[in-house]
């Protein structure tokens, strides 16, 4: 997200470096692939895509949850 603060060039890249180095160190990131030929892939992708880009990672963490809380783990 851009910062709408006016940063000296020099503080705007202390921010870009810490902001990097807090993703690297605490962001993990699971990337998922969806085939353009595969009917059924797309189905799955526009319905996740429907969501809207951070409810769509909230709809899938949810999902994993309630599979986790089935299965006991």
């Amino acid at each position: 997200m851009p910062d709408k603060r006016n940063l000296s060039p020099e503080a705007t890249q202390r921010k870009r470096a810490y902001d990097k180095e807090y993703i690297n160190k605490n962001i993990r990131m699971k990337t998922l692939s969806f085939n353009e030929n595969d009917p059924e892939d797309m189905e799955l992708f526009n319905w996740i895509q429907s969501k809207g880009q951070r409810n769509g990672t909230k709809y899938i963490k949810d999902l994993v949850r309630d599979d986790m809380r089935r299965s006991g783990e």
